[in-house]
Order: structure tokens, then C-alpha cells, then sequence
């Protein structure tokens, strides 16, 4: 389920695409013949759908008016890539249709014109672990060295497909994009590195941030973020709106580190969490023009009740903070700033508005939020003998319409 940057909700189900309007009426539908691995919305009213035959992946651009097929042609054979490895990465009129598996990434690159026709650019295989796109509009993959802490990140050149350049440093994870350049995060082991024996000690490693060219790879500027116990380098660093780029520190309950531009330690936010993934972040638009990194943070406890802070990342106040009744998964931030969360000891749907509950519903599998406050619950699955179903609610958690979708019945 995604949301169109004209309102419209995309719902894949089996082989079946349906899009769907904001008052719950269907504006088209797609079959696909086959299942669909993935989808993503494209440059100039189109959508990109990839669906997996006995015999290769086909990939279909489609109007995204009508629904009607503007071209669709063959790519990796079916046995060369699993339908839960594909996906696809789209940067302005170039798309990049993804197999990732057991360390190897193969990219086939293709561009759309205007007119919804395909020029094919080029395609390659190359070792990876990770990939999404580049500074320029090409990609960036990361890559692990066998046997070893390094990793190495290589970019490709987005009209040819050729290794822009490629640099080894310590292991990380993921990547952030702020003003043409790429930050990571790389941690290194500094004692205790030895984990063969019977009674290894207790290693401890050091975080950096690394402003990296997005130009030749260079190293701009290299910023600490001091010793850790663990490895943490299971998210990378956050961009922000401003420059800024934001960096979890396990030892610290998971608190935020916020570097300026130039790679000072501007402060330390003061929202904490139970996990890095217990963060979201959201981009407040202000009357004055002026943009505000938001940050959401969560603490789970035993006692049925969880922790909320909302934090600003631009100035590090913590602007609130709220216990609510459940284990609540925080999962989405609305445009207007409402927070969804998922209470799944109690099988409900949260929603929190400046510090109160606003309203509960049912529980969900995915959740959306549009502009207009409306949130999308999603419940159930696709499958042979899966039921899927999609609840909207208003702003005030009133009920809009449903929508279901089921093997043998499609309402």
C-alpha cells in the first residue's frame, strides 16, 4: 500500500493493482497475470509495476491516469531472482529495476521519456549488500569484504553504469544524502577484538560521521562520535532538512547525536529509546518558511505503557512527552504531526496529537497518512487464503469507507 503525490492509494493484491480514490470509489484496476513483486510510483504520471512470470520478472509502466499499459518488456529470469529481492529505484526520468541476493546486486537501468517510451541505458552484477541512489542520480552500493570488518561503498555513474569511484573503511550501514555529499557512520573495533577464544573479552569500538564527495568519494570532514560497547551499525545516519545529520549512539539509551554542516557536534538530543529503529523523523513546515527536523522516540514498559517523546532536532528541546496505556509501536508521522502507533498488546490503532490521545481503532498490518489527516489502516494479508482489507478514518478517527480484497471476492 503507498500513497500517489495526488492522493490516490495504491493497493497491490496477488496479481491484482487497484487504485483506489480518497473517498474509497476504485479509479482503475491492473492484472497483472502474475504476482506482483513491487511497485513504485514514476516521473510524468506513470507507475512502474514489476511482476514475477514462470519464466522472468516483467516489468509494466502504466498510465497513471487510467491504468492502461504505455510499455512493459522482460527482465531477470525468474530463477535468477526471487520475488521478495526486487526493487525498484527511480530518479527523476531513470529507473533502476534491483535483484539483490546472497551479496550480489544486479541493476538493469532504463530511462523513460516523456512520451512513456524506454531507452535502455545499461545493466551490470557486481558484489552488494545494500543499494539505493546517489548524489547525482546514479546508485550507491555497499559491499562487505569477506572475513573481515571492512565494508566498501562504490558509486555508479548513472548514464553508463561504470564505478564512478569506490572506497574501503570500516563496517557500516546505510547512508545519508544532504547537499550533493554522503554521510556514514563507520564503527570500528578498538580492544577486545578477538572473540575466538573460550572466554573472549568484551570488545569496545569507536563511532565516527564521515562527510564523504559525492563527487570522487573523499573524505570532507570526519567527526567522532565517541567510544561505544556496541557495534551499532545497524541504521545509518538521518539527513536533515537544514544540513544537519543525526547519528544513534547505543551507549546513550539510543539518544541522537546532531552535527552541523561543517561536522561540529551541534547537541545531543534528549528524547531516549528502547532500539535506533524506535525513532521516526518528520519535517514540520513553518508559516515563516522555515523547516524543523522532528523526532519521535519510544520506551516500551513491562507495566502495559509506553513512553512518547517528540523532539526537535533543529534546536534539541524536547518539545513534549506522554505515556500512553499499551505497548505501542509508533509506526507513522502525519503531515499535520499526529502520531500513529500500534498497540499490539491491546490489538488497536493510536493515534497521539501534541502529547493526548486522539482517538483508537482497529489494529493494522500498514498504515498510511495523507495530507488531508485521512488515515489508511490495512489489516490482514495477501496470500492463497488471505483476506485484505483497508479502513479509512478521518482526522477525528471517524470512520470513511472500507475496501477488502480476498482470493474469490474483490469488494
Amino acid at each position: 500500500m503507498t500513497l500517489g503525490t495526488d492522493g490516490t492509494l495504491y493497493q497491490p493484491y496477488e496479481n491484482v493493482f487497484t487504485a483506489v480514490n480518497s473517498d474509497g470509489s476504485i479509479k482503475w484496476s491492473f492484472d497483472a497475470q502474475f504476482p506482483i513483486a513491487t511497485h513504485h510510483e514514476g516521473w510524468t504520471s506513470t507507475i512502474h509495476i514489476i511482476a514475477q512470470t514462470p519464466s522472468n520478472m516483467t516489468h509494466y509502466l502504466l498510465n497513471a491516469w487510467d491504468g492502461n499499459i504505455l510499455w512493459q518488456r522482460s527482465s531477470f529470469d525468474a530463477g535468477d531472482c526471487d520475488l521478495t529481492n526486487v526493487l525498484l529505484l527511480i530518479s527523476g526520468g531513470t529507473t533502476y529495476l534491483v535483484c539483490k541476493d546472497s551479496g550480489v546486486v544486479r541493476i538493469e537501468a532504463i530511462r523513460v521519456t516523456d512520451f512513456g517510451s524506454e531507452i535502455d541505458l545499461w545493466s551490470r552484477t557486481l558484489p552488494g549488500t545494500e543499494i539505493d541512489l546517489a548524489p547525482d542520480g546514479g546508485v550507491l552500493v555497499r559491499a562487505v569484504a569477506s572475513g573481515t570488518n571492512q565494508h566498501s561503498l562504490t558509486a555508479l555513474d548513472p548514464e553508463t553504469g561504470a564505478v564512478k569511484w569506490s572506497r574501503e573503511m570500516d563496517r557500516f550501514s546505510g547512508w545519508a544524502l544532504s547537499k550533493g555529499d554522503i554521510f556514514v557512520s563507520p564503527t570500528r573495533c578498538q580492544s577486545g577484538c578477538d572473540q575466538s577464544g573460550r572466554h573472549p573479552p568484551t570488545p569496545t569500538y569507536h563511532k565516527d560521521v564521515l562527510r564523504l564527495s559525492g563527487e570522487n568519494g573523499s573524505t570532507l570532514w570526519n567527526a567522532s562520535c565517541g567510544a561505544v560497547k556496541r557495534h551499532s551499525s545497524d541504521q545509518g545516519p538521518i539527513s536533515g532538512h537544514n544540513g544537519e545529520v543525526y547519528v544513534h549512539v547505543s551507549d546513550m539509551d539510543y539518544r541522537i547525536l546532531a552535527f552541523d554542516s561543517s561536522g561540529n557536534t551541534s547537541w545531543t538530543l534528549p528524547c531516549t529509546a528502547s532500539c535506533p529503529e524506535c525513532y521516526l523523523q518528520h519535517a514540520t513546515h513553518h508559516n515563516d518558511s522555515t523547516t524543523e527536523d522532528i523526532f519521535v522516540s519510544q520506551q516500551i514498559y513491562l507495566e502495559n505503557l509506553t513512553d512518547v517523546s517528540v523532539c526537535s532536532g533543529t534546536t534539541g528541546r524536547l518539545l513534549w512527552n506522554t505515556s500512553i496505556a499499551g505497548h505501542d509501536l509508533v509506526t507513522n508521522i502525519g503531515p499535520d504531526g499526529t502520531i500513529l502507533a500500534s498497540d499490539y498488546l491491546n490489538g488497536q490503532a493510536v493515534a497521539i496529537r501534541q502529547g493526548d490521545e486522539a482517538w483508537r481503532a482497529r489494529s493494522f498490518s500498514q498504515a498510511l497518512m495523507a495530507p488531508d489527516g485521512t488515515a489508511y489502516l490495512q489489516h490482514g494479508k495477501s496470500g492463497r487464503y488471505g483476506v485484505l482489507s483497508i479502513d479509512a478514518v478521518d482526522t477525528n478517527g471517524v470512520h470513511k469507507w472500507s475496501r477488502q480484497w480476498s482470493p474469490d471476492l474483490w469488494v
